[in-house]
């Protein structure tokens, strides 16, 4: 089969995950700026903190509109926070493991973790970001 094709049909059955990935890039490209600046006013754990809080409601915002084209609501928004408070917990365990016992920088740790979790967020993202009717679409 042609090359081309195939790379169609994956992009095809895989776009939503392909948008989550762009998406997160440029969210985790923006809580890394917010991240790295406060690291000049506060220990590491408080800026990712932070930092990390105002990710998820930019991430809620693209999410909804950009991967899963789905609609707003208090609902998915009350529930969304959820999916990150999951990933935050992970994060900052190898956040701790890398700074504290593996001695790795602290600027470049965050970006460890969310690679690690980057898939576990997506299939929450997706349970409570889709649409329900639409839950069995790539």
């Amino acid at each position: 089969m042609n090359s081309v094709i195939i790379m169609k049909r994956l992009i095809n059955k895989y776009k939503k995950f392909i948008r989550f990935i762009f998406v997160g890039g440029f969210n985790t490209l923006t809580s890394y700026v917010i991240y790295y600046a406060l690291l000049f006013f506060f220990p590491y754990f408080i800026s990712y903190s932070v930092a990390f809080f105002l990710g998820i409601i930019v991430s809620y915002y693209l999410n909804t509109i950009l991967v899963f084209k789905s609609y707003f609501s208090l609902k998915k928004f009350l529930s969304f926070p959820f999916v990150y408070l999951a990933q935050y917990l992970l994060n900052m365990f190898f956040l701790y493991i890398l700074v504290e016992k593996m001695h790795y920088n602290i600027k470049l740790a965050p970006i460890v973790g969310i690679i690690v979790t980057m898939p576990f967020t997506y299939l929450l993202s997706k349970f409570v970001l889709q649409d329900k009717f639409n839950m069995n679409k790539q």
